[in-house]
């Protein structure tokens, strides 16, 4: 074979090897865009395309002086026509070839940004959340929120960016769907509690989710187009990441950038926050001294505060006490005016104490007002307490049809009108927290078992077990739900439920309060003085007729009543709590000791299963709904005693204190967040986002406005007074169970 011949065969194959990666890469172009390479390697591609399609233009030009001459030489046969031809398509093969290459890259950098799409996803879930929770953002607030989305999707998009285009669309997928879970249960939890959850009740209150499954769906499908607007940010990101109009490429220079930017901004907007800021709830306090995930929110958005929450959680934070002024607090020296206190020596205790935070709380307590004790002092001394804390009852289910007995003993007892049951964090068992402690329960934790081995000198069963009571607690589902097995015991009950001391059926849900009296009445009503302590569970949701045995029991009682089935239902479930009650007075009355035995009624917290508009139907008092619809029962009744009915606005945290003076127990009111409410002191009703209620008026935290009650008389300084009292109360409150306080002082 000449040299011509093997030249030519060399450039032949050349060709074919040529067209076949060109056909290659045009059918996976498609496929392939977005993956493999970085910036800087498409570049230099597209650079070396460039070089290529030179030479390509030149071997045209060298190509086309060659065939003429062939076309002179044909007749010697020096080259056939279909060599010539082969020779002249090479240099376009290989233009083309380039150019296919050039369109690929092209294709593999176009598209929305990964990092713009978790940028957006994020602000627009900050937008919604915070429009639907904090009726009322603070407008710093807005730039705070944009500043930490812009930190956090700059992380996620770039850290997606590392994993390809395949690998990206899937992580994406699952960071948007996990987005969209967070924002959902927390807008859900809020619709609830009002407040929002941690990081602990996340782990912790899986049961409860269950439990309430049917009430959760229930509030979901009333506030359905709410959250279908949470679940957009999600499925535009989805939809553009699998559809291929989103890049996942980035250089590693651009990565740098990122991250150094992210972070930057990430520790600028602390270092910015005003400290000089007067307000009490500034965003500089909320940030670095504070623990308030309701204005964590409004300043910073849902992301940063559940960061600061986990953050929190892990590490461990210490509120920053500031030292009250006496100016702030005040106490009469009048020797004639009588307290409740004890001989605590806070002064010396504060010189002797090295540990600043415990110091500052017993300078605190030094100077704070105590109750003055009054005429209704000691009336009930003696005689026997039974304390009920009523499973979801509100206002609105005294009926003198329905709930006679409990309508009877609301009138013919000292009737509190005015009285709030504010739902906190942990539900009914915050609700005992403040109810039988008279402290405001810590958020993210579940303070009644945090204080398991706390000393609880004031807890009723610990005050009358003092003073030679015997101490008894009751409920009627198993003994360690909540771990109550552990909690009750240190509140100097014997802890009698299901599994461990109390023999009623729990095969059914809810059990019968009816069954819990019957069984536990002769255990101790022959057993003089006692202090009893119920917590009732008929009145438990879920109210509907086909999935409560209490509802379904009681259904014909109330099937005349002008309501929707889960009120009727509610009502069938306190009709049972108040047969109870009958049973209760009858065993007392038959035993000779009705007018010796006080019977104190509270709830936990208001019917959270019923919707808002259901309770509505029945509770006409509802008028700003947010204080409203936790309006409860607190009802004092003595057969002996003259009732009365007291309009002082009031809630769970009074009702120890009220209760202890009533029967000459001794405490210090000092060392208590309530007030008691015959003492002629001002009590407030606080709810968990530190909004609070007077007689004279009312503050919404999450609108930052005070609306002054009718004929109210307040000073000019009085919002920011109370809202220092409402700090500190959370403050204390916090101290008192995280240092064991008590434990110190006695």
């Amino acid at each position: 074979m000449s040299k011509s011949a093997k030249k030519k065969k060399r450039k032949n194959s050349a060709y074919t090897e040529a067209k076949r990666a060109l056909e290659a890469q045009n059918g996976s172009s498609g496929k392939k865009s977005g993956t493999g390479k970085s910036k800087k390697d498409s570049s230099a591609a597209v650079k070396k395309n460039g070089r290529k399609q030179e030479k390509g233009k030149k071997e045209t030009a060298k190509s086309g002086e060659k065939r003429k001459k062939q076309e002179e030489e044909r007749s010697t046969g020096s080259a056939d026509e279909t060599d010539i031809q082969q020779q002249t398509d090479e240099p376009a093969a290989e233009t083309a070839i380039d150019t296919g290459s050039s369109k690929a890259v092209q294709e593999k950098t176009s598209g929305v940004p990964v990092v713009l799409v978790c940028i957006v996803s994020l602000l627009v879930w900050e937008v919604l959340f915070k429009t639907l929770t904090v009726r009322n953002p603070d407008p710093q607030g807005w730039l705070l929120t944009g500043g930490y989305c812009i930190v956090f999707g700059t992380l996620i998009g770039t850290a997606i960016t590392l994993l390809g285009e395949k690998a990206g669309r899937w992580v994406l997928a699952a960071a948007e769907t996990a987005g969209f879970a967070v924002y959902t249960g927390q807008y859900v939890h809020y619709l609830f509690y009002s407040s929002f959850f941690s990081l602990f009740s996340l782990m912790s209150g899986t049961g409860q989710v269950a439990q309430f499954a049917d009430s959760i769906l229930r509030v979901m499908m009333k506030h359905f187009f709410s959250i279908l607007l949470l679940l957009l940010p999600a499925a535009v990101s989805v939809i553009l990441a699998f559809s291929k109009k989103m890049s996942f490429r980035m250089s590693v220079a651009a990565r740098a950038v990122c991250v150094v930017l992210a972070a930057t901004v990430f520790f600028c907007i602390p270092a910015a926050l005003n400290k000089e800021d007067g307000r009490m709830y500034s965003p500089y306090n909320i940030y670095h001294e504070i623990n308030s995930p309701f204005y964590s929110v409004r300043y910073f958005g849902l992301g940063e505060t559940m960061v600061i929450d986990a953050y929190r959680y892990l590490t461990g934070f210490e509120e920053k006490t500031v030292i009250v002024a006496p100016s702030a607090v005040q106490q009469d020296d009048d020797g004639d005016v009588e307290y409740n206190v004890t001989a605590v020596d806070f002064a010396s205790l504060a010189d002797s104490e090295s540990r600043e935070t415990i110091a500052d709380m017993h300078r605190y307590f030094a100077v704070a007002r105590p109750t003055e004790k009054n005429d209704y002092t000691g009336i009930f001394e003696g005689k026997n307490l039974i304390y009920i804390v009523a499973e979801a009852l509100c206002y609105g289910a005294i009926d003198p049809e329905i709930t006679p007995t409990l309508y009877k003993m609301a009138s013919e007892g000292i009737n509190f009108t005015n009285y709030y049951s504010p739902l906190y964090y942990a539900s009914t068992f915050d609700g005992e927290y403040m109810t039988l402690l008279s402290l405001i329960p810590r958020d993210g934790e579940w303070s009644l078992y945090t204080a398991r081995n706390n000393d609880l000198p004031y807890s009723y069963g610990n005050a009358f077990r003092k003073i030679g009571y015997r101490s008894e607690a009751y409920h009627g589902w198993w003994y360690d739900y909540y771990y109550r097995d552990e909690t009750h015991p240190n509140l100097g009950y014997g802890w009698n439920a299901v599994g461990s001391g109390l023999d009623v059926n729990a095969g059914y849900w809810p059990p019968s309060d009816v069954e819990v009296v019957e069984k536990s009445v002769p255990e101790y009503i022959s057993d003089s003085p006692f202090m009893v302590y119920y917590l009732s569970i008929s009145g438990h949701l879920g109210y509907t007729f086909s999935g409560n045995t209490m509802a379904s029991k009681h259904r014909d009682e109330v099937a005349d009543l002008p309501y929707t089935e889960p009120v009727r239902a509610y009502y069938a479930c306190q009709k049972e709590f108040d047969d109870s009650l009958s049973l209760l007075l009858s065993d007392l009355e038959a035993e000779g000791i009705l007018d010796d035995t006080v019977i104190v009624i509270s709830n936990d917290h208001y019917p959270y299963g019923l919707l808002n508009d259901e309770l509505r139907e029945f509770c006409d008092y509802i008028e700003n709904e947010k204080f409203d619809i936790h309006k409860g029962v607190f009802l004092i009744y003595n057969s002996a005693t003259e009732g009365r009915q007291v309009d002082t606005v009031c809630s769970s945290l009074d009702a120890l204190p009220t209760v202890s003076n009533m029967f000459g127990l001794e405490f210090d009111s000092r060392l208590v967040m309530g007030t008691d409410v015959m003492s002629g002191q001002e009590p407030v009703v606080i709810l968990s986002d530190r909004s609070w209620k007077t007689s004279s008026g009312t503050y919404d935290a999450s609108e930052d406005t005070f609306h002054k009650a009718r004929l109210a008389e307040i000073g000019q300084n009085y919002v920011d007074e109370m809202n220092q009292k409402v700090y500190y109360k959370f403050l204390m409150s916090r101290y008192i169970l995280e240092y064991d306080y008590y434990s110190l002082i006695n």
